[in-house]
Order: structure tokens, then sequence, then C-alpha cells
């Protein structure tokens, strides 16, 4: 099996370079690495140019913004039976690759496989707790993610995290190049995909990265409740859920995303919550995230259109 290895990275060079010496040391090393570059990223270029000789190393370059043409440019460019993508943030353990294609090598009816993000904020490892669920998203459409917490043992899930996801390549893997700024949900609208393709997911704890979070390049919030941020992710999320559902699920989700919602894509219910009943402040966390869900409806019913012509 040949095995690649996708790193997309954009003006973080020390993160970058630390990435790829984490790769450097996997005991069953990469067939090859493909890392995409914005085409004005000079220092990040400079890092790939000094580990060339060390490393199976090409470059992809890209020209337009945003991380789901670097996505698509990547998954092009590689040649392996199986790609496994992780961030320019991460440092993979030293068994890492090796895991991925022994599990795929295993089972050859997986489609994608996934493993566990040891998340750093600032240097300092997150606080985790055990959990039972892992990569769910539930009937009504709430995702539930945990992939950085203590899950024992392997299982089938419906969605991994982008950091730490590996693909077969003869699947038709294509990024949807409509999600906005950071592209939240881009792993749950990817492992959907794999999976109406009839292919199934695996995550196993023992696949394991470092996630070392690091800053966005345009000083974009990563956690916060910025009202850009807000409406970016209820867009990303209706225009990714939507073509997955059959009606009756369109219909509860509707319902749940609008009125209730979650923490990164606040519905009604939540807003209230998180603003601790403080009417005030309601509209500044509430408009924005109603409104790109709106406009994620829009735009679905819009590709849905087109596809039908």
């Amino acid at each position: 099996m040949k095995v690649s290895v996708f790193v997309p990275s954009y003006r973080r060079p020390a993160l970058l370079r630390n990435c790829l010496a984490a790769l450097a040391r996997q005991t069953r090393p990469p067939d090859e690495i493909v890392v995409t570059l914005r085409d004005t990223d000079r220092e990040s270029r400079g890092v790939i140019e000094d580990l060339m000789p060390a490393l199976p190393l090409r470059l992809a370059l890209v020209s337009i913004p945003g991380p789901m043409p670097a996505y698509n440019r990547g998954v092009q460019s590689v040649t392996g039976d199986i790609v496994c993508i992780t961030d320019d943030d991460t440092e993979p353990f030293a068994d890492w690759v090796e895991r991925i294609e022994r599990r795929f090598t295993e089972d050859p009816s997986l489609g994608a496989v996934g493993g566990r993000d040891h998340v750093h904020w600032a240097g300092v490892p997150q606080s985790t707790r055990p959990v039972t669920r892992v990569g769910i998203v539930q009937w009504f459409g709430r995702t539930i993610g945990n992939h950085s917490q203590d899950a024992v043992g392997a299982r089938e899930v419906d969605c991994l995290k982008g950091c730490n996801m590996a693909l077969r390549t003869d699947l038709p893997i294509r990024f949807d190049e409509r999600l906005r700024g950071d592209a939240y949900h881009m792993e749950v609208a990817i492992c959907l995909a794999v999976k109406s393709a009839r292919r199934r997911i695996l995550f196993d704890p023992e696949i394991q990265v470092n996630h070392y979070l690091g800053p966005r390049p345009e000083g974009a919030d990563r956690l916060g409740l910025a009202p850009e941020r807000l409406s970016n992710n209820g867009f990303n999320q209706v225009l990714v859920l939507m073509p997955h559902f059959p009606l009756w699920r369109r219909l509860a989700f509707l319902v749940w995303v609008f009125a209730v919602g979650d923490q990164t894509s606040p519905g009604l219910v939540r807003a209230l919550m998180l603003t601790r009943g403080r009417l005030g402040q309601l509209g500044g966390i509430l408009l924005p995230s109603q409104r790109g869900k709106l406009e994620g409806l829009k735009a679905w019913r819009s590709g849905s259109a087109g596809a039908a012509r």
C-alpha cells in the first residue's frame, strides 16, 4: 500500500517544521508528503526547501485564499492508495502512519480512519475526561466530537477530526469550496460523503497526534463568539448537513438548529444560555448565527437546484 501524507499550511513556518520533523520520525515512513502553501508564503517555502533532501516532500502551491482550495489542491496532488491528513500545528506520534496503514490493510471495507488529538493551548496540555461517545452525528443533526477526550477502544463512527484523518483515494474526495471562514464542519462533510459511498469510518484512539492549536495567521478568533465566526459556523453547518438527510430529518434538523443549536452555532435556547438571559447581549450572538444559517439554507437550495438541472 502506498501511503501519502498531506499537510496544508499557511504562514506558520515554525509549527510546520515541527510537524515535518515528527513525520521524519515515523516507524513506517510515508511514501510521499505533500504540503500545500499559498504562493505568497515565502517563509514556509523556505522550510520545505530546507527539508526536501531528507524527506519525500512535494510542494503544491495555491493562489486562492481560504482552506478549502488548499485541501483540494493537496488531495488532488497525492499519488498514494491512502492519504493521511493532518494540520501543520500537529505532531503525529511515531507510529501514526504505521497504525493507519494497518487498519486499512486489515479491513478493505474502511473508507476513512482517524484517531485522537491531544490538545495543547498556549503550550499547556488541556484537561480531558472519560467519554463513551465519539464522532457521532445524531438523527436531528447535532454533532458529538470528543476526538480529543479519553475514549477506550476502536469503534465505527460518523465523523473524524480533520487534523487526524486518513482516506482511501479511490473515493471521490472533494472539499466544498463554498464553506466559509475556518471551514467549520469540513470534516463532517467529507466523512458523510464517505458514508454515502457505503464505506465505513473507524476511530482508533491509539492513532494519535499532539495538536498545538497554532494562532490563525490573520488573527481570527478560534474559540470566541465574534459575529463573523458565528455567521460562518451557522452557514457551514446547514450547508454540510442538509444534503445528507432525508426530508423528515431535514425538518427535525432545521427545528433544532434554529431553536436550540450548539456552542459554536447557537440557536435561541443556546444563545440564552450563553448570555445568561441578558437580553441586551442576545442579539449580538443570535442574529449573526441565524443569519448564517439562512444563508446556508439558500446556498444548499441553489446547489440542489443546479444539480437537478
